[in-house]
């Protein structure tokens, strides 16, 4: 589980009378030479689709979906980060990705475009980064990669970089937070002082996206045609009849 959390935008949670749920599929990753892996689907969320990210957030057990995850601290973190992240969508200038496999979300992330007068320059700014299991006790393979290619593919195509903070108090998942990022090529701005990290425009190239993601085929839909995400995502978390059998052959 991988977490990415920085301190803006401040948005507010609005509600809507006559909410849509219109997510539009953005992309599907599949994943190359692993075992038993599902396709990964890539969803761009609308302001229209906020009652349905409530619903998503009260369904979301964290307690349930990660028992190993046992200070409460750790899980209110989690748990605010993720609403943060649905509460961006509010943000004129923001974009906000939802990833979901076998139906069931599984990771969001907010992004901006964002001018960082610390370094002069125009990046892709990763604002809000979670990914949660998709049922009790398994975490779905390669879904903070799947959302953060989703931002490379966005950088490369504006012809930015990449900006983040880490944050070394929130929740953590089975490795540290820059050390996720810096498997990817981003260097602490001002190490010793800072938690921003950059991954410069000049880096952002087909070569590099070959590099970082080498199991992920990222494939974007050309079709924008809107999505009922209600109708459409599962936001229950419990593994089915079929999927605790398989489940138990798996680990027998």
């Amino acid at each position: 589980m991988n977490m990415q959390i920085t301190n803006q935008p401040i948005t507010q949670n609005k509600k809507y009378q006559n909410p849509n749920f219109q997510g539009i599929h953005y992309a599907t990753v599949k994943l190359k030479d692993i075992k038993n892996s599902s396709d990964i689907f890539i969803y761009k969320l609308e302001p229209s689709d906020q009652n349905f990210l409530q619903k998503l957030l009260k369904k979301l057990n964290l307690n349930k979906l990660a028992p190993e995850i046992k200070d409460p601290e750790q899980q209110t973190s989690w748990k605010e980060l993720i609403e943060k992240a649905i509460d961006t969508i509010n943000y004129p200038k923001a974009k906000v990705y939802l990833a979901v496999s076998e139906k069931r979300p599984c990771g969001i992330l907010s992004e901006l475009n964002y001018f960082d007068s610390g370094i002069n320059t125009n990046t892709k700014y990763i604002n809000y980064f979670a990914t949660w299991p998709d049922k009790p006790n398994h975490n779905v393979k390669c879904a903070g990669k799947s959302l953060l290619r989703t931002v490379f593919d966005n950088a490369e195509n504006d012809g930015l970089g990449i900006s983040l903070k880490t944050c070394p108090t929130g929740p953590k998942g089975n490795r540290d937070g820059g050390k996720f990022y810096e498997d990817f090529g981003f260097k602490y701005v001002a190490p010793q002082i800072s938690t921003k990290m950059l991954l410069p425009q000049n880096e952002v190239t087909p070569t590099i996206l070959e590099k970082f993601f080498p199991i992920i085929d990222f494939e974007k839909t050309l079709d924008t045609q809107s999505i009922d995400l209600e109708k459409t995502l599962d936001i229950n978390f419990t593994p089915s009849f079929l999927e605790k059998i398989l489940t138990r052959i798996f680990h027998n």
